[in-house]
């Protein structure tokens, strides 16, 4: 699953619903999303209001474009699809963390999701994979 330097140049170019399309299609198709972080975990951003999102890609490399600025030191994770589904998304919605969706490296208002909705949007778009 290599994306061509093209696809994301295209892909941050589009809106955040159609990067969220692309996003849940793309999980459920390679059965793997991506975060940033360190030894101690995922990174997280913080609104104005200090609720919690949680940044996942489709991609490893739409992730290592935004490994930038604070974020350049951080190692790009591969988190499975069951893992994310099993796990992850399910401790987000018990702690009210959000997930910023394949948002772009120069995003200043983020795309910001339920854990909920993010769960509920990818087990619909699995159930057409069995």
């Amino acid at each position: 699953m290599n994306i061509s330097t093209q696809e994301i140049d295209v892909m941050f170019k589009k809106n955040a619903k159609e990067r969220y399309i692309y996003f849940v299609k793309k999980i459920a198709d390679w059965e793997c999303v991506w975060a940033l972080g360190d030894d101690s975990g995922y990174i997280t951003t913080e609104d104005d209001d200090g609720k919690l999102s949680l940044p996942l890609w489709p991609a490893k490399e739409y992730a290592q474009k935004c490994a930038i600025n604070e974020w350049k030191n951080l190692a790009v994770k591969e988190i499975s699809l069951d893992e994310l589904l099993d796990d992850l998304l399910p401790e987000l919605i018990e702690d009210d963390v959000d997930v910023v969706a394949f948002m772009s490296p120069d995003e200043t208002g983020l795309p910001t999701l339920s854990a909920a909705d993010v769960l509920k949007d990818l087990l619909a778009e699995c159930e057409k994979y069995e």
